[in-house]
């Protein structure tokens, strides 16, 4: 939409008009769903991973050992790291499927809509206290706990409409079971960008001179 209003000076019905609607309605609503998009997503996870010194420092845990020159090295990093997220994001899509008893595909092409809150609040911390860093007024410690608010501010929207999203028709037991292992890979997202990521308090990528 370019927000033009000409559907609203040609509609002879008064059908279209400008309302408040709830954050992710589209979402919850799954219009024109594409399992491309659902993946698309969860690699944005993978990018702003790399994005980060620490989560590229745990990708070249995997291939220090190899000769490469720095365009295959970096090129490795970004493959190594998307294929990460969007294959455990697979695993937790077929155990839903299995869960539900209804296609894989259906499944993966609706879920990862579902964290697009919580992705798109990462990638949105890391461009801005990445590459805006020094013309930002705010010191270190500022900068961290900004991070760890819009972590959990994504985190709490994407749980929200997991508990919110029609994953079938029937309100059964499955349903419940399968939007609780949606909210384990959420929980997998936050506790990975909150204790590896934003500032490593448990001291897990190692440290280069």
């Amino acid at each position: 939409c370019l927000l033009c209003t000409n559907c609203i000076k040609n509609c002879q019905n008064d059908s279209p008009n400008f309302s408040i609607i709830m954050p992710g309605k589209e979402i919850l609503d799954k219009n024109r769903f594409s399992i491309f998009e659902s993946y698309f997503i969860i690699a944005l996870f993978g990018l702003a991973f790399l994005l980060s010194e620490n989560g590229t420092q745990l990708v070249r845990l995997l291939t220090k050992n190899l000769s490469l020159s720095w365009p295959l090295l970096r090129t490795s990093d970004f493959i190594i790291s998307i294929l990460f997220f969007t294959g455990i994001f697979t695993l937790f899509a077929i155990i839903c499927s299995k869960i539900l008893k209804i296609k894989f595909r259906t499944v993966a092409k609706e879920i990862g809509y579902i964290y697009l809150p919580l992705a798109f609040f990462i990638m949105f911390f890391t461009i801005t206290f990445g590459y805006l860093r020094s013309l930002l007024p705010f010191d270190e410690n500022t900068i961290m706990r900004f991070k760890y608010f819009f972590l959990a501010l994504g985190g709490i929207w994407s749980i929200f409409l997991i508990k919110k999203f029609s994953l079938t028709k029937s309100k059964s037991i499955d349903n419940n079971i399968a939007k609780g292992v949606l909210v384990l890979f959420a929980l997998f997202i936050l506790l990975l960008w909150s204790g590896v990521i934003i500032s490593d308090p448990l001291k897990i990528v190692p440290k280069t001179d």
